[in-house]
């Protein structure tokens, strides 16, 4: 059950990066669509966070756009999307041996090993960060209704 938590809220927290994105580009350069210097460069078709959204699929690279920058660390803090934790659980390519308490994730080539109580913490962090993120979306919800008023 615990796994498919984590799967769960892995999955959420990756649709709502973009937010994440758009505040921090606007705390830091005014715009929501205006990307750190070297990000942009890299990534020189991402004009918008409508591109980001739609167009930068892989999860690596969608995290990749908070690791010069992140004012949102360590809330969002990138290892918290491990995706060979969350592949290994949707592909059930996963062993667990009791004795040691130890799981061990396998993702095609990528193998990771977490304690049960270091999945616990990954699984307690994401979860918190999801909940973090709901807040700040019905924070700006209510200010933007606010200002329609």
């Amino acid at each position: 059950m615990l796994k498919n938590y984590y799967v769960e809220a892995y999955e959420i927290l990756r649709s709502i990066l973009p937010l994440f994105l758009g505040l921090q580009n606007i705390h830091n350069r005014g715009s929501r669509n205006s990307f750190e210097p070297e990000i942009a460069n890299e990534f020189n078709k991402i004009q918008t966070i409508s591109d980001y959204d739609k167009q930068v699929q892989n999860k690596g690279n969608k995290i990749k756009f908070f690791n010069k920058e992140n004012i949102f660390f360590p809330l969002l803090d990138p290892s918290i999307l491990d995706n060979i934790v969350r592949n290994s659980i949707g592909h059930h390519s996963y062993e667990y041996e009791s004795d040691q308490q130890l799981i061990k994730f396998k993702d095609k080539s990528k193998n990771q090993e977490l304690y049960i109580i270091e999945f616990g913490n990954l699984l307690y962090r994401s979860i918190h960060t999801t909940l973090a993120a709901f807040e700040i979306i019905m924070f700006l919800k209510h200010e933007v209704s606010d200002e329609n008023e």
